[in-house]
């Protein structure tokens, strides 16, 4: 025979009440915006852009020979082979759309089509 003890424990069953439903009238002016409240909101279609595909840049054959002009004069003459043409240029000038910006005996910079690039001395 099992044996059943009690604690005084009594349990009573929650009441549960009917909820009731309501629902807010908005036709009425905003007082910020000074509008009438709309409740449908219209959602303006974005456009898809598609990504533009840039083509690779691709630089000419650049080979930098060195400084032809004495290094103490104030304007140096580099001596740049583009594209097997020989260039003698000064900082600033610009040969075949190549820009050169600045140049020592060791590297040049030079730019092609926005894009900055570091030459190095060939022998």
């Amino acid at each position: 025979m099992p044996l059943v003890i009690s604690n005084g424990i009594s349990l009573k069953p929650i009441k549960i009440s009917k909820r009731d439903s309501f629902a807010i009238n908005t036709d009425y002016r905003d007082p910020f915006l000074g509008k009438m409240y709309s409740s449908e909101t219209v959602k303006s279609a974005k456009k898809k852009t598609t990504p533009k595909k840039t083509e690779p840049l691709v630089w000419p054959t650049i080979q930098y020979k060195g400084i032809v002009s004495d290094t103490k004069e104030k304007s140096k003459i580099f001596m740049l082979v583009i594209n097997n043409q020989t260039h003698l240029m000064r900082k600033g000038q610009t040969e075949n759309e190549i820009y050169l910006k600045e140049g020592d005996r060791e590297s040049v910079y030079v730019k092609y089509k926005g894009q900055l690039n570091l030459i190095l001395i060939e022998d």
